[in-house]
């Protein structure tokens, strides 16, 4: 008898233990609370013209230099490489077209933004995640 009771009542506070380990807060929000309260990667808009005109061309450099890579990594030909460069240069010329666009009022705003992303990501269709411009 005292064999049972003390089963039941080992059995009632483990299960009591583990349901409170389960719905205890750790006091450690999730990664978009934690986003969202210290504003590392909320991005604030409107955004000065000449400051994202900077960043576009940070990344843009960093695409070409990525491609340089490449064609010497993989010892590409010389018309191939010609090609790539082309196609590398007219996505350019489209991005900067963009950026030109959203930056002609002195300020960026989330909308344009979003259209110049889409022209970056038209540079590399194969992409799975690329996206046409609507």
């Amino acid at each position: 008898m005292f064999r049972k009771l003390a089963v039941a009542l080992a059995l009632a506070l483990s299960t009591a233990s583990l349901s409170t380990v389960a719905l205890a807060d750790h006091g450690q929000p999730h990664a978009g609370a934690r986003a969202e309260k210290d504003g590392k990667r909320e991005k604030k808009f409107p955004v000065e013209a000449a400051k994202f005109k900077k960043h576009v061309d940070t990344r843009i450099e960093k695409v070409k230099a990525r491609v340089e890579k490449h064609i010497t990594d993989k010892k590409v030909s010389e018309e191939k490489a010609k090609e790539i460069r082309e196609r590398l240069a007219k996505g350019i010329a489209k991005v900067n077209a963009e950026v030109d666009k959203a930056t002609a009022d002195g300020s960026v705003t989330k909308d344009e933004a979003k259209q110049v992303h889409l022209a970056m990501r038209e540079m590399h269709p194969h992409k799975r995640h690329a996206k046409k411009p609507a």
